[in-house]
C-alpha cells in the first residue's frame, strides 16, 4: 500500500513560505525562465515547458516568395504532390485526407522542441523540393537546426538550472539568481544536455500516442529535478528514478497543477503581470516542494538508483 507523503495543501503552504523568504530572486528567475522556455501559467500544465513559439497558434505559413498560404493549403498541396492528383474543393477522399492531416498539424504534437507551424513549414519545404525550388528547404533546415540546437543545448539546460535554483532557495534564503546557470559550470553541461535531450525526444515520440504522451509527461516530469540534484547521473538512472517517484502520484500531481487554474485565469485578466509576480513563482516553488517530498520517499524506501540522490546541500 502506498504511503501518502504529501498533500496539495501542505505543498502550497510550504511554497508560500519559501516565496516570502526570497521573493524577488524567485520572481526574477521565474521571469527569465518564462522568456527562454515559456514557463508561464498557460504553458506550465502537463509539464509543458515549451517555448512561447511552440504554444502559439499560427493561422498561416509565411513563404519567402509569393503570398502566404494557410495550413490547409500547404497540406493539400503536399498530398497532391505525393499522390499525383489534385485535391478537389468538394468533400472527396483526398480533401478529407487533407483535412485529417491538417487537424493533426493544428494539434500540439510537439514537446517544446518544434512548433506546429514548423511542421507545416517542413511540409511546405517538401513541396518546394518537389517543385524544384531548393531555396525554401535550405532556409527551413538551417532555421530548424539552429532553433533545435538553441533549445537542446541552452534552453533545456537552463530549465535544469531553474530547477536547481528552486531546490536551493527552499533551504537557503540568500540563494542568488546566478544559481540558474548551475549546470553550465564545472563540467555539468554536457550530461545535463544529453539527459534532457533524451527526455524531449522520448516525449516527442510519445505524443503520437496521445494517451501515452499524457502518462509519460508525468512519468518523466521529475527528470529535470533529478538532473538538477545530480548533473552527472546516467540517463537510465534519471528516468528510472522519475518513473518510480511518480508511480501512484501522476493523477495527484495533475490535480495539484490544476489547483492553480484560478490563479492562471486571474493572470490572463491582468495581462500577464500577475503571472510574473505571483503565479509562476508560486507554481515553481510548489513543484520544488513536490520533488523534495518524492525524493525523500525514494531515499527512505530505497528505490532503485536512490544512491544517486546524494546532494547533501539540498
Amino acid at each position: 500500500t502506498e504511503t501518502i507523503m504529501w498533500t496539495i495543501k501542505e505543498l502550497k503552504k510550504n511554497a508560500r513560505g519559501v516565496m516570502r523568504k526570497n521573493y524577488w530572486a524567485i520572481v526574477a528567475v521565474s521571469f527569465i525562465l518564462s522568456i527562454f522556455i515559456g514557463s508561464t501559467g498557460s504553458s506550465w500544465m502537463l509539464g509543458d515547458n515549451g517555448s512561447e513559439e511552440a504554444v502559439t497558434e499560427y493561422e498561416s505559413v509565411e513563404q519567402s516568395y509569393g503570398d502566404p498560404k494557410s495550413n490547409e493549403e500547404v497540406v493539400s498541396e503536399f498530398i497532391e504532390n505525393i499522390t499525383g492528383s489534385e485535391t478537389p474543393d468538394a468533400p472527396q477522399p483526398d480533401s478529407a485526407a487533407g483535412q485529417a492531416v491538417n487537424n493533426i498539424v493544428t494539434e500540439n504534437l510537439f514537446d517544446g522542441s518544434v512548433s506546429k507551424d514548423t511542421f507545416v513549414r517542413l511540409l511546405h519545404s517538401i513541396n518546394s523540393v518537389i517543385n524544384n525550388d531548393y531555396t525554401e528547404l535550405a532556409l527551413t533546415c538551417a532555421g530548424l537546426l539552429l532553433g533545435m540546437l538553441f533549445i537542446f543545448l541552452f534552453c533545456n539546460v537552463l530549465d535544469v538550472g531553474g530547477k536547481r535554483f528552486f531546490l536551493e532557495t527552499r533551504k537557503y534564503t540568500d540563494t542568488q539568481i546566478r544559481r540558474l546557470f548551475f549546470p553550465f559550470f564545472k563540467g555539468r553541461w554536457k550530461n545535463t544536455a544529453w539527459v534532457m535531450f533524451c527526455r524531449s525526444f522520448f516525449l516527442f515520440l510519445w505524443q503520437f500516442t496521445i494517451i501515452g504522451w499524457f502518462i509519460k509527461s508525468y512519468e518523466y516530469i521529475m527528470v529535470p529535478y533529478i538532473v538538477a540534484e545530480n548533473p552527472y547521473i546516467e540517463r537510465k538512472h534519471a528516468f528510472m528514478l522519475s518513473k518510480q517517484m511518480m508511480r501512484g502520484s501522476k493523477w495527484r500531481t495533475f490535480v495539484f497543477q490544476m489547483s492553480f487554474i484560478g490563479w492562471i485565469i486571474l493572470g490572463i485578466f491582468t495581462l500577464g503581470l500577475f503571472d510574473i509576480f505571483y503565479v509562476m513563482p508560486y507554481m515553481n516553488t510548489g513543484m520544488a516542494e513536490l520533488y523534495m517530498n518524492l525524493r525523500n520517499k525514494a531515499i527512505e524506501e530505497k528505490f532503485e538508483y536512490y544512491e544517486d540522490l546524494n546532494d547533501t546541500a539540498l
